[in-house]
């Protein structure tokens, strides 16, 4: 839009949250972009990162595994990822209208724009042992996508769900991964201490004379 609607930073969270909520958002926070979200070169000039999330429905993702006869679960998955693009473009076009900048990112493939930081920083959840995003609420039975703008917000807080001790204790996903590439305790990676998973371990492999190849 030509014209900018002036409001106060505190309104535009609002609006920005009513919205998503009304156009099939679950979830939706906001944090400040950080250089660390964007891949090696690639540049995002806006100062903003709004994080929508978007539940499944985990009955379907537990129809496993898939087959062209039982195709529950990937079909679940896609039309999860769909409805997290729709939310995403409806939101770029709410704020376009208001005379400000966005830019939709629909994931999981959203080239510069890695979203599970961005959602950890604006108290989504937090980062599990499992390599996956736990979110306070849905588990991590949900999916994300995002909204980069210069529209004038305010900073979710990250927020303790409780996650980081249970994995901490707990190895189950440790003893169930056939590879071995889910870690016991974190590991350093780039400069953070953190929760890692060698996904490197997941190809296909010759054993025996024939492939195998684990899916997570």
């Amino acid at each position: 839009a030509q014209t900018i609607i002036e409001k106060s930073a505190e309104e535009w969270v609002m609006a920005i949250k009513e919205f998503t909520l009304c156009h099939e958002g679950d979830d939706v926070r906001i944090t400040k972009m950080d250089p660390h979200y964007i891949y090696e070169g690639y540049r995002i000039d806006e100062p903003w990162v709004i994080i929508v999330g978007v539940t499944m429905d985990h009955a379907e993702l537990d129809k496993v595994p898939a087959s062209l006869e039982k195709p529950e679960s990937p079909v679940e998955v896609a039309r999860q990822y769909n409805r997290a693009a729709r939310v995403c473009r409806e939101l770029t076009n709410f704020i376009l209208s208001q005379g400000y900048f966005a830019k939709p990112w629909a994931g999981p493939f959203a080239s510069a724009l890695s979203m599970v930081p961005a959602a950890i920083d604006a108290g989504m959840g937090t980062l599990g042992k499992h390599g996956s995003l736990i979110h306070g609420e849905f588990g991590s039975s949900f999916r994300l996508s995002a909204v980069t703008t210069d529209m004038p917000l305010i900073a979710d807080q990250m927020r303790d769900i409780g996650s980081e001790d249970f994995c901490n204790n707990c190895q189950i996903c440790v003893k169930a991964c056939p590879p071995g590439a889910i870690f016991s305790e974190k590991q350093m990676v780039r400069g953070v201490n953190k929760w890692f998973v060698d996904f490197d371990k997941f190809t296909p492999k010759q054993q025996t004379g024939h492939y195998s190849k684990v899916l997570i």
